[in-house]
């Protein structure tokens, strides 16, 4: 089992990782030896996350919603343009109403792709972030426990 000082020694201050888990290196270096205050952060990195992809959320469902929005309002002229009998003016707002559709269709696509290629780095940072995590507080709590082991184990010698 590695040494949690080792660990976070080797971890802590790098500045080689990319994303989430390269904030969380240089942020942990200031609360390095203090798990308690590792584990927050890393409840911290998990809901800075969550921030993230909920804006990337709002972009997915923002951009089919003002398409829409831009295919309904030409509609009402180009329906008087067609009661009137200007066909060109209805044919007009009908390419604007068709052209808002396609945009904000695109737009949605194109966050969605993000969101979802970004859910899978940031993924992929929670689970190393978690990891390093628990490794540094499970290693904390060996040492706890070796170290009461040890006690227990001079109590009982001096009890017989």
């Amino acid at each position: 089992m590695h040494d949690s000082k080792i660990v976070q020694s080797q971890f802590f201050g790098n500045k080689d990782f990319p994303g989430f888990l390269g904030k969380f290196s240089l942020l942990g270096a200031r609360v390095s030896g203090h798990n308690s205050l590792i584990a927050k952060l890393s409840s911290d990195m998990e809901i800075e996350i969550a921030a993230v992809l909920s804006k990337m959320s709002l972009g997915i469902r923002l951009g089919p919603m003002f398409g829409l929005m831009g295919t309904l309002i030409p509609l009402g002229p180009a329906l008087i343009g067609l009661s009137t009998g200007d066909i060109q003016e209805m044919a007009q707002n009908l390419v604007v109403a068709f052209s808002t559709t396609v945009l904000g269709l695109a737009i949605g696509a194109v966050f969605y792709i993000i969101s979802q290629i970004r859910r899978k780095w940031y993924s992929a940072d929670m689970n190393n972030i978690e990891f390093i995590t628990d490794l540094m507080i499970e290693n904390e709590e060996e040492k706890v426990g070796s170290q009461n082991d040890a006690k227990f184990e001079t109590l009982s010698q001096k009890a017989i």
